[in-house]
């Protein structure tokens, strides 16, 4: 039994969580990962996941009995006592939710949000009373917008149930969401819908992520294929298929449950590593460039090398890396020398970035007429030091990232013009991020 100082300290957390919430700024619609919360590895078998919306008895142990039966299979449901965990604990549903814990059934309790419009505070108590009653395992937060600027919501209110130990959080939009909400939830139920959702769709709403972090309900499906079975659980790591139809597809169980269970059971992993390093022009290791991996416009990871990545297998993704200070991309291992190149994933694949720390400065005269000429008097200047001089076409190897200026002469009847970026001061600084040629255009 708590005192009357426990009670203090708890309310006290509570606020302070809620006051978090209120205060966090909108996480930004063009940020496709937050930091930490990439999906875990999609190596590991795709689940079941099951709106468990009946009161406990035979449906509850039937799914004891599939999961005594598959154990490998991964088995989470969703329990809901009265949209949610109700006004007080029901004995009943405490007992079987242990019942389900025990036979190794993951129990999420429902949570309803409105959108994004209900209460933190609301949510909050809500998720305290299925922590308190019944000991779930997690959250099941359902009506979660896909609108962005809703992300911060979600994503305190997943903190707080990790805070309190409960490990999954679930969120059900129903539908694809902005990347912006990738993180927001453990889990992201992308589709929940009549049918079987298609693979492009699919492909598309998982954007090119580990399956683990999004989940599938259809419903209306009126006869089940391994093959259908295996299509969407190449994407997703929980998958949900009944025949049941609305207005209230949960009211039962599949009645093809079984199958279901025993086709997860062989479906493969469809994911690959994909680790992206750099190094510099003898081959030695370079740390420390930063680095993005795109999927379909949108940006699934991020980080400085060496960077480590599991996508889908078969995908096709953007890898761009960036230069720093001295060191000046210069090739990746295929011979490539575009700092971005769009690959598709194969199995353990490792893409090296060649740097370099030296750029050059080329600088040639062209006659106003287009004809190139050279004996057109040069200098190339750094910190007002002249590092190089000479008649054009002159050659000059800096260190990229420094600024250097370059001047050029008249002779005789040869007049300087412009340069050409039609700039007509004879003295140009450029800053060196990779070789570059510089021309000079005279009158004759």
């Amino acid at each position: 039994m708590q005192n009357a100082s426990t009670h203090r300290i708890f309310y006290s957390f509570v606020a302070s969580f809620l006051l978090l919430v209120l205060c966090m700024p909108a996480v930004s619609s063009a940020m496709a990962y937050i930091p930490g919360k990439a999906p875990a590895s999609g190596a590991s078998a795709s689940g079941v996941i099951i709106p468990l919306y009946s009161y406990p008895g035979s449906n509850w142990n039937a799914i004891i009995q599939q999961k005594v039966a598959y154990p490998s299979v991964p088995i989470t449901v969703i329990v809901n006592p009265s949209s949610g965990p109700g006004a007080s604990k029901d004995p009943n549903y405490a007992t079987w939710i242990n019942n389900l814990r025990s036979a190794g059934v993951n129990v999420l309790g429902y949570v309803y949000t409105s959108y994004g419009a209900r209460s933190a505070s609301s949510v909050v108590a809500d998720i305290n009373a299925y922590k308190a009653w019944y000991g779930v395992n997690g959250i099941f937060l359902d009506e979660m917008s896909n609108v962005a600027g809703h992300e911060s919501y979600y994503s305190a209110l997943t903190s707080y149930a990790h805070s309190l130990g409960l490990n999954t959080v679930v969120g059900n939009p129903g539908a694809a969401v902005p990347s912006s909400y990738i993180g927001a939830v453990d889990v992201i139920v992308i589709y929940e819908n009549a049918g079987i959702p298609s693979a492009s769709a699919l492909g598309s709403s998982t954007m090119g992520l580990s399956k683990s972090g999004f989940a599938t309900m259809s419903y209306g499906v009126s006869s089940l294929t391994t093959s259908s079975v295996s299509a969407v659980a190449a994407y997703v790591g929980y998958v949900f298929i009944t025949d049941e139809s609305m207005p209230n597809p949960y009211s039962a169980l599949p009645s093809y449950l079984a199958k279901l269970v025993s086709d997860l059971t062989a479906t493969p992993s469809t994911m690959s590593s994909l680790l992206i390093q750099s190094a510099d022009m003898s081959g030695n290791a370079v740390t420390g460039l930063w680095t993005t991996v795109s999927y379909n416009g949108n940006v699934v990871a991020s980080g400085f090398t060496p960077l480590a990545f599991n996508g889908t297998t078969g995908a096709e993704y953007t890898v761009s890396v960036s230069n720093y200070g001295e060191y000046l991309f210069s090739h990746w291992e295929s011979g490539n020398g575009s700092p971005s190149r769009t690959i598709t994933l194969t199995q353990s694949m490792t893409l090296t970035a060649t740097y370099s720390t030296s750029a050059t400065i080329n600088v040639q005269s062209v006659a106003q007429t287009g004809g190139a000429f050279s004996g057109m008097w040069t200098t190339v200047a750094y910190n007002s030091n002249i590092m190089a001089s000479g008649f054009t076409s002159l050659s000059y190897t800096g260190v990229p990232g420094d600024s250097y200026t370059v001047c050029v002469g008249n002779y005789g009847s040869f007049t300087f013009i412009h340069w050409d970026d039609q700039s007509t001061d004879s003295c140009r600084t450029v800053t060196l991020v990779q070789n570059v040629l510089l021309t000079a255009t005279y009158t004759s």
